[in-house]
């Protein structure tokens, strides 16, 4: 949690900058297409608690906060374990375009 901690810290940080207010994030009207594309396109729907919430700005924060630790931390947490056993391919391929193959002498490897 000392990761999600810093990178949410560092966002609500980073927006306390740009963003003054509330009001000021209602009338980024980039922000506004953003989420209206990620819930009317995307089906994001989970999004459409920003047009509920009273505090969008820490909203607005936990939303890039999570997108930022999901493509770094959480990625690595759970990726960089599996090269032991994805770095040999036909114990773990990526995909399969043919059946395996069924002679005796493969299944006897």
């Amino acid at each position: 949690m000392r990761y999600w901690e810093a990178t949410h810290t560092w966002v609500k940080e980073y927006l306390d900058i740009y963003y003054e207010s509330d009001k000021d994030v209602e009338e980024d009207y980039e922000l506004q297409a953003m989420i209206k594309e990620l819930v009317d396109i995307a089906k994001v729907y989970w999004l459409k608690d920003y047009y509920t919430t009273d505090d969008k700005k820490a909203f607005i924060a936990k939303v890039i906060a999570s997108w930022i630790y999901s493509a770094s931390t959480l990625h690595a947490a759970v990726n960089f374990p599996q090269k032991p056993s994805m770095s040999f391919v036909p114990s773990c391929p990526g995909s399969v375009y043919a059946p395996p193959p069924i002679d005796k002498v493969f299944h006897q490897v």
